[in-house]
C-alpha cells in the first residue's frame, strides 16, 4: 500500500517539474506569437461585413474559427476562410456584391510555413493578381482560390508546390 502510494506522490511530482521545465524552457502552449501576429495582419487586410473573424481574439490562434493547428507542435497547418454563403452556381462575373469577405492577399501569410491546407474561395480579391509568394507554402496539399476573383495570370511560383494534391483557381 505505501509504495503504490509513494510511486502514485513520484508520479504527480515528475509531472509537476516536467509542467514547470516546460513553462520555463518556454515550449509552446497555444499557437506561436509570430503566426498569430501574421493572421492578425491578414485579418487587417479583410473587409469582413459579416463580423466572421469576430473569434479572432486571445493569445491562442489556435481556436480562431477557420484555422487548424497541428496538435503536437501547435503550427498553423490549415487555414479554412471560404465564404460560407458564397452560392458559386448563381455566380456572376459582373457582380461582385453577394461576397461578403474582400481582402488583399497579405504577404504576412508567409509566416504559416507549415501550412498544409488553405481554402480561400469565394472571398472577393478584386482583380487582384494571386502573388508569387503563394509558391513560398512547401507543404501545402490544398490550394483552392475558386470563385475568388483573382485576375492576372497564375503565377509560375505555383510550380514550387510540389507536394499539392488539390489545386482549385476557378
Amino acid at each position: 500500500m505505501f509504495r503504490a502510494c509513494f510511486v502514485t506522490w513520484l508520479f504527480l511530482l515528475l509531472l509537476l517539474k516536467l509542467g514547470a521545465l516546460n513553462v520555463h524552457l518556454g515550449f509552446v502552449i497555444g499557437c506561436h506569437e509570430a503566426e498569430r501576429e501574421a493572421l492578425l495582419k491578414f485579418k487587417q487586410s479583410l473587409n469582413d461585413t459579416q463580423n466572421r473573424f469576430s473569434s479572432w481574439e486571445g493569445k491562442d490562434c489556435c481556436l480562431w474559427e477557420g484555422v487548424g493547428c497541428d496538435n503536437v507542435t501547435s503550427y498553423v497547418n490549415r487555414l479554412d476562410l471560404h465564404d460560407p454563403f458564397c452560392d458559386p452556381y448563381n455566380y456572376n462575373e459582373m457582380d461582385w456584391s453577394w461576397s461578403m469577405i474582400s481582402a488583399k492577399l497579405d504577404r504576412s501569410l508567409v509566416e504559416l510555413s507549415r501550412l498544409n491546407y488553405l481554402e480561400l474561395s469565394c472571398i472577393d480579391f478584386q482583380g487582384s493578381q494571386i502573388p508569387g509568394f503563394i509558391g513560398s507554402f512547401k507543404h501545402l496539399r490544398y490550394l483552392n482560390l475558386s470563385f475568388s476573383n483573382f485576375g492576372g495570370v497564375v503565377p509560375s511560383q505555383i510550380g514550387n508546390l510540389t507536394r499539392l494534391c488539390t489545386l482549385d483557381i476557378s
